[in-house]
């Protein structure tokens, strides 16, 4: 179905629930495509990368490698049109932060990346979702968070009505959780005033809520908006965090073993499992990973550091260092490094890493 021709980008999006992306990515270009092959394309490398997002990247990254095909047959059908190369940018960006440790192909794809923004950029330099895969990719790569504010500035000088959420994202990279929770909610409330949604700002408001330690807040948060039954896994994780710091225990180990089971893996919600009393289950999680990958790294030094064992954590932060996941920018969430703090091994990795002490 998904190769048909005739398949119509609002069937698609119906399909999937995408009720903000069709209208935002063709909004955002200046430019329409040459024909309907490549809008068609353009539209099912989209619902790939909706997968990947709620259900990861596949077995052997299919998901991923399924996007790029579409993207590149989109390019194939008209290679001046600028969504299809930002496509390929996401695509390549997804995959490299699922790359071993110490693997050339990390740089390669962020490279990769780069190459196919800019190539969205040199073909429309208002595209405002191409803009905001470059400041991402300048804080992935090249750790410049400098020239990402620069870019973030452009894109709020467009006047883009993602400039909240765009900006909000750059403010977690600076710890900056309170200011980055008010930017996730005017986004949210943006597009619901616009009829549509948006899992990114929805979850993004939880998570800073539960970084900045405002575990009442998270809940209430939660109540007051609509979650579809496929509710992103980080504003779950965000829900789980909150009520096992509240005490709620049954609750959110109920989240937690939700959680697990929809990854497939305990190793994703092991700091949870800490929280929840359940230690012998977490340990057993990160003793099963070998040569792990940049999210697992993160993933272990969150729950090193529930169980207390701080040199541990510091040695996964470390061994992350030539890596990046963007999960990473919660390294500071809710206080969970504060008894690292002052402590020389800790500051340089922080320093390596590009994230303030």
């Amino acid at each position: 179905m998904l190769d048909s021709q005739q398949e119509t980008a609002v069937e698609l999006a119906s399909e999937i629930g995408m009720t903000m992306l069709p209208d935002f990515y063709l909004e955002k270009s200046e430019q329409r495509p040459a024909n309907i092959a490549a809008l068609n394309h353009f539209y099912n490398g989209l619902y790939y990368l909706r997968k990947v997002e709620f259900e990861g990247l596949g077995p052997g990254a299919l998901n991923v490698h399924l996007a790029i095909g579409r993207f590149e047959e989109s390019i194939a059908a008209d290679a001046n049109w600028a969504p299809p190369h930002f496509g390929m940018a996401r695509a390549f960006g997804y995959w490299a932060i699922t790359t071993h440790r110490g693997e050339e192909a990390y740089m390669s794809r962020f490279d990769a990346m780069r190459k196919h923004v800019e190539r969205a950029l040199e073909i429309d330099d208002r595209y405002v979702p191409a803009l905001a895969v470059l400041g991402y990719n300048l804080i992935a790569r090249d750790r410049d968070f400098q020239a990402a504010r620069e870019v973030y500035e452009r894109i709020v000088s467009l006047g883009s009505k993602e400039s909240h959420l765009l900006h909000a994202m750059l403010l977690f990279h600076e710890q900056k959780f309170d200011e980055a929770a008010i930017e996730f909610r005017s986004h949210s409330e943006n597009q619901i005033a616009e009829g549509k949604t948006s899992s990114a700002g929805i979850a993004g408001v939880a998570v800073a809520y539960v970084c900045a330690g405002r575990y009442r807040d998270v809940i209430d948060y939660v109540n007051e908006v609509s979650r579809p039954a496929d509710a992103s896994p980080m504003l779950k994780i965000a829900e789980a965090r909150a009520r096992l710091k509240l005490g709620e225990r049954s609750k959110g180990l109920a989240i937690v073993e939700a959680l697990a089971e929809q990854v497939g893996r305990d190793l994703e919600v092991a700091s949870l499992l800490v929280l929840a009393g359940e230690h012998d289950r977490a340990r057993q999680a990160m003793q099963e990973v070998e040569d792990p990958t940049a999210r697992e790294l993160t993933a272990l030094f969150a729950a090193a550091l529930e169980l207390g064992e701080y040199e541990l954590a510091m040695d996964y932060l470390e061994a992350s260092i030539p890596t990046y996941d963007p999960m990473r920018r919660f390294v500071h969430c809710d206080g969970r490094t504060d008894a690292l703090a002052g402590n020389p091994r800790f500051k340089r990795i922080l320093g390596e890493i590009g994230i303030p002490e």
